[in-house]
C-alpha cells in the first residue's frame, strides 16, 4: 500500500524555483519570513518587534543569490535583526548578514576561487583582512579597540597592517 501512495504522490510534482529566480516575489517572501521571526524572537533584547527593512536592505535581500535558499534567507534576516542597534535594518547590516552566510556556508567567492596563473593567496588574505578590520573599526571605534576585538596584542600592528593595505591609518 505504501508503494501505491508513494507513486499517487510522485505523479504530481510541483517545482518551486530558487529564491534567486523568484524576482520580486523575493520582496514579498522575505516581508513575510521577516514578520514571522519577528513573531519568534520576540522578548529578546533589542525591541525586535518595532524593527522594519530599508529599502535599501530589500534591495541588498535582492541582490543576494540565497545558495541556501529560504533557510539562508531565514538566518540572513534573524541575523539582521538580532545585531540590529536601530530599529530601521540597513544595507550594510543586510550586506554583512549574507557576508557571514556565505563564509559560513563556504559558497562566497573568496573561497571559490580559481586557482590560476594569476591566483595570489596574499591578496585573498589582504581581502579578508581589509573586510574584518574594516568591520572592528566600525564595532570598535579606534584602531586601539578594533586591534582587541581582532586579537592583535599590539595597536601599532593593526595601524601598519591598515598602512600596507592602502587603508587610512589613525
Amino acid at each position: 500500500m505504501s508503494l501505491e501512495l508513494y507513486y499517487q504522490i510522485t505523479e504530481d510534482v510541483i517545482k518551486l524555483p530558487p529564491l534567486r529566480d523568484r524576482g520580486e516575489d523575493l520582496e514579498l517572501i522575505a516581508d513575510d519570513q521577516f514578520e514571522k521571526l519577528k513573531l519568534s524572537l520576540t522578548g529578546e533584547p533589542g525591541n525586535i518587534e518595532k524593527k522594519k527593512l530599508s529599502v535599501g536592505a530589500k534591495k541588498a535581500l535582492k541582490a543576494h543569490d540565497f545558495p541556501g535558499n529560504l533557510r539562508e534567507l531565514s538566518n540572513v534576516l534573524t541575523r539582521a535583526l538580532i545585531h540590529s542597534a536601530k530599529d530601521t535594518i540597513t544595507q550594510e547590516e543586510i550586506e554583512e548578514a549574507t557576508g557571514v552566510a556565505r563564509l559560513q556556508h563556504a559558497n562566497g567567492d573568496i573561497l571559490d576561487r580559481a586557482i590560476n596563473k594569476d591566483f595570489r593567496l596574499e591578496d585573498v588574505l589582504n581581502e579578508v583582512k581589509v573586510h574584518y578590520i574594516q568591520r572592528a573599526e566600525r564595532i570598535g571605534g579606534g584602531v586601539v579597540k578594533a586591534s582587541a576585538l581582532l586579537g592583535i596584542k599590539n595597536y601599532q600592528t593593526l595601524a601598519k597592517w591598515k598602512k600596507d593595505l592602502g587603508l587610512n591609518p589613525e
